[in-house]
């Protein structure tokens, strides 16, 4: 039997997982790490630890192997997928970095896009038309400019051009091919340099003019490679001289492990924002409505596959805002706390736009607010509220979608949240569209080893890869009844999100 490895690095925590051919789970680890928050909007992790809790997980697969006697030459392959846009920046001889990581929904060069915009107008770019990005804090771009003018270390480090700035993957390859005699490998794959802000969609190329407006070297930046290739060799223990063979962004290996090959086959996947791309096909088709336009993923000698995209940056932080405030004892216990109530959220509106509000609006000047609050209102008709906000916030991005042509008659989901019986059935009756679950949990770590089993030989072609992952799946249809209390909620929900604009400091 022949198995894969999967390095799963969320934002949160990290999974590694070993998969069969099959799909199926045979061995899982996972740790969580820190989440530095020194300011305001401010949100780092440190490099060393998310190694650290790579290498524990790996560890930890290895003894669960030894103990279901299975050996270590097995493995044919392994995959990364991991958090996108979070920046790295480390010491290209020594392997250390240089400050902390700044994750994707840090906000602390808000005041940088001001800057960029103005060099952009003079050189006559259109930044979305190029890399299919808008202006926002979200990428890595202007992380790497904000660190540039605030952090002596790193701004040395790139004008003597002795230091990597890359995205999780690339920091993670560095350190796991590092013992190897021809050193490690600094690389990253289009999914992962299509969210830096840096990617020429059409060439597939780090964009020279670009770069020059984030005053960035291309000496320090990684090579660029297709989703399913050759990455490098493991060289650490005991799993050194596998070859890691896939790698992807997490959403667009989500996309992949939900097998969306075809074009305008969707899914959304719900963790700490919620992510829905749409496989656009291999024709590049810039989106003007709000929506990302990222690459999906590219195969081995093959063109690439584009993706619409549009991000909500507060799901499952809605949720876990209310357990903080002790409205519940865990978000798993949310649908029983619902059960208790037949009066949904009870004319209540959450806006959960903790920093900012992302697709379609891309508002960073907005933040959360709950309206609708009376006497009479209970814990579960908040829960309930942020349930719906999630809901309303995915209809935004599929009205847009439904403008360009694009229909979404099956929605394939995945993620934590997606688990509550009441937000599946939330989500449809929003939607107006049946919600597709499987069984399969783990489909974004599925996704990065699918990749990695095609380039490996493992699988022969895509066609082999759906025979393979064939399971049973649970579907949602919507409430026809529920259509006119939706129809009522949604334009409640679109007078309330003017109401949460302009409120930055």
């Amino acid at each position: 039997m022949s198995y894969i490895l999967s390095i799963d690095q969320g934002t949160t925590s990290t999974r590694v997982i070993l998969f069969d051919k099959y799909s199926q789970i045979i061995c899982i680890s996972r740790r969580k790490h820190e989440q530095i928050s020194t300011s305001q909007g401010y949100l780092e992790h440190s490099p060393e630890e998310i190694y650290g809790k790579v290498v524990l997980c790996m560890t930890d697969i290895a003894q669960q192997m030894k103990r279901k006697h299975i050996d270590i030459s097995q493995i044919q392959c392994c995959g990364i997928t991991c958090q996108r846009e979070t920046v790295v920046v480390w010491d290209r001889a020594t392997g250390v970095p240089l400050c902390n990581a700044i994750v994707w929904s840090d906000m602390r060069n808000m005041d940088i896009l001001q800057l960029v915009e103005a060099r952009l107008r003079k050189a006559n770019i259109d930044i979305q038309q190029r890399t299919g990005l808008p202006i926002s804090t979200y990428f890595s771009a202007s992380k790497v400019l904000w660190l540039l003018q605030n952090d002596e270390l790193v701004a040395e480090a790139v004008k003597n051009k002795t230091c990597c700035i890359g995205t999780v993957d690339s920091w993670l390859l560095f350190k796991l091919t590092q013992y190897n005699e021809n050193g490690p490998q600094f690389k990253t794959d289009v999914t992962n340099a299509s969210r830096t802000q840096l990617f020429d969609l059409q060439t597939l190329t780090w964009a020279e003019d670009l770069l020059q407006i984030f005053e960035i070297p291309q000496e320090c930046l990684a090579s660029i490679q297709p989703s399913s290739s050759d990455f490098g060799v493991i060289s650490i223990k005991p799993f050194q001289q596998i070859p890691i063979t896939g790698v992807a962004g997490d959403q667009q290996a989500s996309l992949f492990g939900h097998c969306c090959f075809e074009q305008f086959s969707s899914k959304c996947t719900f963790g700490t924002g919620a992510f829905l791309l749409t496989n656009i096909g291999q024709e590049l088709q810039i989106s003007r409505d709000g929506l990302l336009t990222t690459v999906g993923f590219q195969l081995q000698n093959e063109k690439a596959f584009y993706a619409q995209e549009g991000s909500v940056n507060s799901a499952g932080t809605a949720l876990e805002w209310l357990v903080k405030l002790n409205l519940t004892n865990s978000i798993d216990n949310m649908d029983k706390m619902i059960d208790t109530q037949n009066n949904k959220s009870n004319g209540v509106i959450f806006i959960p736009a903790f920093s900012g509000l992302f697709c379609p609006h891309w508002r960073p000047d907005a933040r959360a607010v709950i309206l609708g609050l009376t006497l009479g209102t209970s814990s579960a008709n908040l829960m309930y509220a942020a349930l719906e906000a999630i809901a309303l916030q995915v209809e935004d991005i599929l009205e847009v979608l439904r403008k360009n042509g694009v229909q979404t008659p099956i929605m394939a989901v995945d993620g934590g949240i997606v688990n509550s019986v009441h937000f599946r059935q939330v989500l449809s009756n929003i939607i107006k569209a049946k919600v597709e679950l499987r069984d399969m949990v783990e489909v974004t770590a599925l996704g990065a080893a699918l990749l990695a089993g095609l380039q490996a030989g493992i699988y022969k072609d895509l066609d082999e890869i759906r025979q393979c992952v064939k399971e049973d799946v649970k579907v949602v249809d919507f409430q026809e009844e529920e259509q006119h209390y939706c129809t009522k909620l949604k334009e409640k929900w679109q007078k309330s999100i003017e109401r949460s604009l302009n409120l930055a400091e």
